[in-house]
């Protein structure tokens, strides 16, 4: 399975926040999935693929084509996708099986919801979303959805293919139980 990560990749990061990073890239290629992401070699991004990388895992990386983001590609990754700034997201959502959301600033929610939007305008079927609620950073949001939810401003199709947990073992079971009924 692809699975596209999205997080941070400001270098100055908690370690407790990089090791978390770098849990998710190794289960990742441990689980014998390959990781989709943009490929930057910093902050926890950097920890992401180093985790994957580290555990023999196959990574798929994406950098849009400025120079400053050409000089941050980490240097392990195993194959690029290069992308124009329009196409940014696109080119990496098109192919996810699925998608893992890492703490991270706006960028990461709006890359979140900006593939639930892209798979509606192109009438393509949800892939599962995972926020990885590590030390409970997304509790919040889960009850912010919900609130949604009870407002009818979010569809409960589009909440069932989300799940806010840090415990492998259920997100794995999510995972493939939501890929296996697509």
């Amino acid at each position: 399975m692809k699975i596209l990560v999205y997080c941070g990749t400001n270098p100055d990061k908690d370690q407790k926040w990089l090791d978390v990073a770098k849990s998710v890239g190794k289960w990742i290629a441990e689980s014998g999935h390959t990781l989709v992401t943009r490929g930057a070699n910093s902050g926890m991004q950097g920890a992401l693929i180093d985790g994957a990388l580290e555990s023999g895992g196959r990574v798929i990386g994406s950098v849009m084509e400025f120079e400053y983001f050409q000089k941050r590609k980490h240097p392990g990754i195993t194959e690029w996708i290069e992308d124009r700034p329009r196409d940014y997201d696109n080119e990496m959502d098109a192919m996810a099986e699925a998608i893992i959301a890492l703490p991270g600033g706006t960028h990461v929610l709006t890359s979140v919801t900006d593939s639930v939007f892209f798979r509606i305008a192109n009438h393509k079927d949800f892939c599962p979303i995972v926020f990885f609620n590590a030390m409970g950073i997304y509790e919040q949001l889960d009850a912010h959805f919900k609130k949604l939810m009870d407002n009818e401003f979010m569809d409960p199709a589009v909440y069932s293919k989300m799940l806010f947990s840090d415990n492998f073992d259920e997100i794995g079971k999510f995972l493939e139980a939501e890929v296996k009924n697509s």
